[in-house]
């Protein structure tokens, strides 16, 4: 994974509890607060985020004391993001317990000044081992869709769900795609969230501030990094559990092989034998020249 080259301290950080992926936070209308970035741009098309994860809990060694950073859940009334608290376990093993703060950089940095009196601050991302590819990996594992961000202007697009259509007029985004981005409007901060659903809605025209650009821009979906999860969205696959789905093995057959076979071979036949036989296991070439005959192979 390519990361970011700095000159920045790097920490022996020790991933102590992964935490949990929560549907609701990290997909809802605030997942852009639970996701940082770890790498560089794709392609100078996106970065892709990786998740600060509830209940995930950290270990760094600060000045001879281990320091264990714990992420909670949000308090709306303050931040629709997490929050962290950094302990020590400090003289003596006594347990010392940090505030509770809305950025871990504070939280860490508050407490290290707390109990040894110095004005040194911390990264919190850095202390708990964002940069760490080891880290990294165990926070993305069972991660379904990984979102990306990047810029159109001064603002920041996250897409945190891709789905598709058969529209053009969207750049074929369809049920399933979600972004979002923060503007600033007459010192007011404006939180604006796009969720593609079944049926079209004209809601963007009926915002009264909003950005001069194209909404397709705004939500990213005329993005190239957006346009390559469409493009692979739109080749049909299957799960052998799905393989009752008659319409949808033929829109596969016809998608992948229809141009690439003779025309009166009967591939469904095939697919439906393999499904019906007791063992998983095929003996392909047997099966091929049941289908094509012994002298075409």
């Amino acid at each position: 994974m390519n990361k970011r080259k700095s000159q920045t301290k790097s920490y022996n950080t020790t991933l102590l509890t992964t935490g949990k992926i929560i549907l609701e936070i990290h997909y809802g209308h605030f997942s852009r607060e639970w996701w940082i970035a770890t790498e560089n741009n794709i392609n100078d098309q996106a970065t892709r985020l990786v998740p600060i994860r509830l209940g995930m809990q950290t270990l760094t060694k600060l000045n001879s004391y281990e320091f264990i950073i714990v992420v909670l859940g949000a308090d709306i009334e303050i931040t629709p993001g997490p929050r962290y608290q950094a302990n020590c376990y400090f003289i003596n093993n006594e347990l010392i317990n940090g505030d509770i703060c809305t950025n871990s950089s504070f939280a860490i940095t508050s407490l290290y000044k707390r109990l040894f009196g110095t004005k040194t601050k911390f990264s919190g991302p850095l202390v708990m081992g964002f940069d760490q590819e080891i880290i990294v990996e165990k926070l993305l594992k069972d991660v379904k869709f990984q979102p990306f961000e990047f810029f159109v202007g001064r603002l920041q697009i996250v897409v945190f769900g891709i789905g598709i259509s058969n529209s053009q007029e969207w750049n074929y985004a369809g049920e399933g795609y979600q972004s979002s981005f923060i503007d600033n409007v007459n010192k007011k901060l404006f939180l604006y969230v796009q969720t593609f659903t079944a049926k079209k809605s004209d809601v963007w025209s009926q915002v009264d501030y909003k950005p001069k650009f194209d909404a397709n821009k705004l939500f990213g979906v005329d993005n190239e990094y957006t346009q390559t999860l469409i493009s692979k969205l739109q080749i049909p696959s299957c799960t052998p559990e799905e393989w009752n789905n008659l319409p949808l093995l033929q829109q596969i057959f016809e998608y992948h092989l229809k141009k690439r076979t003779i025309s009166d071979v009967n591939w469904m036949g095939f697919i439906e034998n393999w499904k019906n036989q007791q063992s998983e296991i095929i003996e392909l070439r047997i099966s091929l020249m049941q289908l094509y005959g012994s002298e075409s192979l």
